[in-house]
């Protein structure tokens, strides 16, 4: 591939090296870091599974919170470079795409953290409200989408994956907010008498 590439922000440009690299490789198409990074969110929620008890539909949560982190790290990288871009004519929020990307990896990289911690400390609380304001903005993109885009059955990019999104960020929630419960239950409590872990 050619190295005449147009960077989106000043950190594809610091990246400038690793981007050109990656993409030499033809990692960047879909149906090869798709897979890839699937196949890597199977592996994390593998390991993920042995250190819950949470039902099965948290656990279906989990792996989506995985495939999401994965393939969103993948993409983050990918839209550094325009020419990687789908968009066929240039729009005002281009230097925006990857940074948002990278919010996502962070907010699933710390919802995962907090599963895997699975603790009642500081770092705890701190993560727990870092993700519901993803979560937040994840319910908000959503909701607009659902909105403003037409909904067809057939097709998962119109207002039906809005309503998948929503469903899923509702289980995410639900876990966040019990999980959230009993991290603070240790304040009417001795620290001898509540447990380290949390366990849905």
């Amino acid at each position: 591939m050619t190295d005449n590439v147009t960077y989106a922000n000043s950190l594809g440009e610091i990246l400038a090296p690793l981007l050109l690299l990656i993409r030499s490789t033809g990692f960047f198409e879909a149906y090869v870091f798709i897979p890839t990074m699937t196949l890597l969110a199977a592996y994390i929620f593998q390991k993920l599974k042995r250190v819950t008890t949470a039902s099965p539909i948290f656990l279906v949560g989990y792996f989506c919170l995985c495939f999401i982190m994965t393939n969103t790290a993948a993409v983050a990288l990918k839209t550094m470079i325009v020419e990687e871009m789908d968009y066929v004519t240039e729009v005002w929020f281009l230097h925006l795409v990857s940074p948002i990307h990278i919010f996502i990896v962070t907010v699933t990289g710390s919802f995962l953290l907090l599963i895997w911690r699975n603790s009642k400390q500081t770092l705890d609380r701190i993560l727990c409200f870092y993700v519901q304001l993803g979560l937040l903005g994840g319910f908000s993109v959503a909701i607009y989408r659902l909105i403003h885009e037409p909904f067809e059955l057939s097709n998962v990019t119109t207002g039906l994956g809005a309503l998948i999104l929503i469903c899923l960020f509702s289980i995410l929630n639900a876990d966040l907010l019990i999980r959230f419960k009993k991290i603070i239950s240790r304040d009417n409590k001795t620290v001898d008498e509540v447990p380290e872990r949390v366990d849905l």
